[in-house]
């Protein structure tokens, strides 16, 4: 991520995909249009998705899966796909300004604002089947963020339910607001 532009792209793609996914779990689980799905059957080939009406068919293909919903999804198995987003959209939103940071001499400066021990351990819990690991760490601990604290007693536990979905919307906007407001090395 060399400049500017790209981290802040990337950043925006990520946050909009859990925009999207926090979209489709009200749609799909939210009356009036949760109502809908059950009139649709959905046809997956490939990279295709075929959303139909239950008279209608799918172009042939050699391998498929069609399903329904005979009503709403349930809130806990739509929620699935909004906390894969969320965890994405910080990994990613992390990811791009650490890199944007390393390409442009901002290291030093990225690596003191308040935000980044906390989001750093954050993103290792997330990338590490969602436990907090510690056993290899130097890093600062314990570290806060906002009111949210983390700590060596948190070894082993799930990060499940730890921030909020707000609260992470605050963490990716500190790290963006920090970019936009950063001024690359001129070499």
């Amino acid at each position: 991520m060399s400049t500017k532009e790209e981290c802040q792209y990337k950043m925006k793609y990520a946050r909009n995909a859990f925009y999207f996914s926090v979209g489709a779990f009200g749609l799909a689980t939210k009356p009036p249009s949760s109502d809908l799905l059950k009139n649709f059957k959905f046809v997956v080939q490939e990279n295709n998705i075929h959303v139909l009406d239950a008279d209608e068919t799918a172009p042939k293909a050699w391998l498929q899966y069609e399903f329904s919903f005979s009503d709403a999804l349930q809130n806990d198995s739509a929620e699935i796909f909004v906390k894969q987003t969320f965890n994405h959209m910080i990994l990613q939103t992390f990811e791009a300004a650490w890199s944007y940071a390393k390409s442009n001499s901002l290291n030093s400066e990225f690596r003191n604002q308040d935000f980044f021990f906390f989001c750093l351990h954050l993103r290792n819990a997330i990338g590490h089947n969602g436990k907090w690991s510690f056993k290899n760490e130097s890093h600062e601990l314990p570290t806060t963020f906002r009111n949210k604290e983390i700590n060596r007693s948190l070894e082993g536990k799930e990060i499940e339910g730890f921030i909020n979905w707000v609260f992470g919307l605050q963490l990716c906007a500190a790290i963006s607001i920090w970019v936009s407001q950063s001024t690359p090395f001129k070499s």
